[in-house]
Formats: structure tokens, sequence, C-alpha cells
């Protein structure tokens, strides 16, 4: 019996050992055997790992968040402040000795203000702040968008010195010039009468114009449509015409008489803004006829009266003839 005890102990012993086996070689695949040190040292590693990960420490960011001008529309020729809003991204880190470089891209666009660098001493940590720069504009600035670069250099509170850049930029037009020459029309006319009316446009500006136009607006006289010259480049002339009707006035006794009207000129520049102009226009409007054509229509009595004593004379002439004759045939007869 005491061998049969322990035979069933060994065997006990023997199981259990085999079930340890089993479980380790199910999480270790491979088949490596473990080392204490081994497991020791890579639960080291990864406290290390972990700290060094702790003690990360990113670079904080500054952005250009935008940046507003003193002219909402700004032409060649202006001169116009900037204010550039910037951003210090990082939420816990705040900056020192920070500079702010402003230069311009091209030959358009001049530095008026002092400086084109701005010192600031310190910028909390989420900040929004502001810098400020006057440019002026050159005259022959083409239309278009302009960049500004915004050069930064700072540091953070440990000393760590950085560098940051971005861009505003700036969109210019250029000014719309015309010289519209004036309307010309009679200054009188009349009932029934069609005019020719010409216009004529110069583009003085440096930037092409479109749609040019005019409407023609006057009591009595009627347009056959809209005197239209269309686009015109810069530094060129545009001419256009149009048919008007003198029909008469419509809001008085009489047809004839003074009007006044206004011819109005319409035209857009190149990002479709509607400009127009206007001239005035007056006219006498008189009758188809004049009133000395009235006078010469009339009958020339005076050239009838003579015509009528003419007859009357010659008629009296030969009844005196007439009877002179008749009493000296009657003296010659011998009775």
């Amino acid at each position: 019996m005491k061998y049969l005890r322990k035979i069933g102990l060994i065997m006990c012993m023997v199981g259990v050992l085999l079930c340890s086996v089993n479980a380790y070689a199910s999480s270790n695949p491979d088949g490596d055997t473990a080392n204490p040190s081994d497991v020791s040292n890579q639960t080291s590693q990864d406290l290390n790992t972990q700290k060094k990960d702790e003690n990360i420490q990113f670079a904080p960011k500054v952005i250009v968040q935008g940046c507003r001008f003193s002219k909402s529309d700004i032409q060649a020729g202006d001169e116009v402040k900037v204010t550039i809003v910037l951003k210090n991204t990082s939420l816990t880190e705040k900056l020192r000795n920070m500079t702010v470089t402003v230069t311009e891209q091209g030959e358009y666009l001049s530095l008026s203000s002092d400086t084109d660098t701005t010192y600031i001493d310190t910028v909390k940590a989420g900040a929004v702040f502001e810098i400020t720069c006057v440019y002026k504009v050159r005259s022959a600035a083409p239309e278009g968008q302009y960049c500004l670069d915004v050069n930064m250099d700072y540091a953070d509170s440990k000393g760590n010195v950085y560098t940051a850049n971005g861009k505003a930029r700036m969109n210019v037009e250029q000014p719309v010039r015309i010289q519209i020459d004036p309307i010309v029309m009679n200054r009188e006319v009349s009932v029934g009468d069609v005019l020719h009316l010409e216009g004529q446009v110069i583009n003085l500006g440096r930037s092409k114009i479109y749609n040019v136009r005019a409407v023609i607006e006057a009591e009595g006289l009627k347009s056959s449509g809209t005197l239209f010259i269309g686009d015109l480049e810069p530094g060129t002339t545009g001419n256009g015409s149009t048919k008007v009707t003198i029909t008469g006035l419509t809001g008085g006794n009489t047809p004839y008489g003074n009007t006044e009207g206004r011819v109005t000129f319409y035209y857009e520049d190149a990002s479709g803004k509607a400009y127009e102009e206007q001239q005035k226009i007056s006219t006498y409007i008189g009758a188809p006829f004049s009133e000395e054509e009235m006078v010469d229509k009339e009958p020339d009595k005076t050239g009838q009266w003579w015509i009528i004593m003419t007859v009357v004379a010659t008629l009296l002439t030969l009844l005196i003839a007439g009877a002179a004759f008749v009493i000296a045939r009657h003296k010659k007869m011998p009775f």
C-alpha cells in the first residue's frame, strides 16, 4: 500500500509538470526559454522608453492667422496700412524674444514704415497678437494678388530657438479712368427729324473696361436702341452711334418747345464692378415748317392786284380806242 501511495503521488507531480510545460509552450510558440534576467532587462527598457516619451517636447508653432487692410479696395497708387494677425498655437508654452520681419515680393510694393522688423518680448501660450506695417502700392502695379513674406524667430522658456514663416496676401486693383466726349445735339430740331447721335469714350487707365454703352432719355426724343461701344483696352478709343427720332412733347398743350434729358454711360471693370456716368442734353423742338416757309406759301396778294389793274387798264384802252375808231368812221360817212 505504501508503494502504491508513492507511485500515485509521483504521477500527480508529473501531471502538474506536464500542464505547466504545455501552458508555457502555448504562450511562447517559438520555443524560446525565458531567462529571468532577460525579463528584468525588458521591463527596465519599457520603463525607460515610457519616461523618454513623457519628456518629449514639441516645438511651439506660430502661424499667420489672417490680415486686415486700412482700405477695403486697394488700388494702384494707394498707401495702405497692413495688420498681420499671428497666433501661438502652443497651449502650454510661452514664447520669448520674438522678432517678426515682413518683406514684400516684387517691385510694386514699397515699405513706408520706418522698419520692416517688429520685436516682441513675450507671447503667452495660445495668445493671438498683431503687428502692423505701411506699404505704398506703385501706380504702375498691374491688377492682381501680391504676397508679403512673414518670417519669425523666437525661443521657448528653456532657451530653445525656433523659426517660422508665413504669407499675407494683398489684392490690388487698377483705378478705372475714362474720358467721355459730350454728345453733340442740334440746338433746334423739328418734329419728325431723325438724328444720328455719336458717342466716344477713351480708356485712360491701365486696365481693360468692358461693355461700354449709353442710353439716351429725354421727352420728345425716341432712341432706336442703346448706343453700344463695347470693350476698351488700356489707351484705346471706342465709338458708337444710334438714331433718335423727334416725336414732340407730350406733357403740355403743344408738342413744341424746350426739352431736357440725359445720356447715361455704363461700363464694368475686370472684377465685374459696375460704373455709370451721366451727361445732360437739351434742344428746342419746333414745328415741321418754319414761319418763313408758311409766309412764303401764302398767296402774293400784291402781285394779283397789279395783274388785275393791268387787265383793267388794257380793257379800258381797248374800249377807248374802239370808241374813237367808231366816231372817226361816222364822221367820214356822207349823210
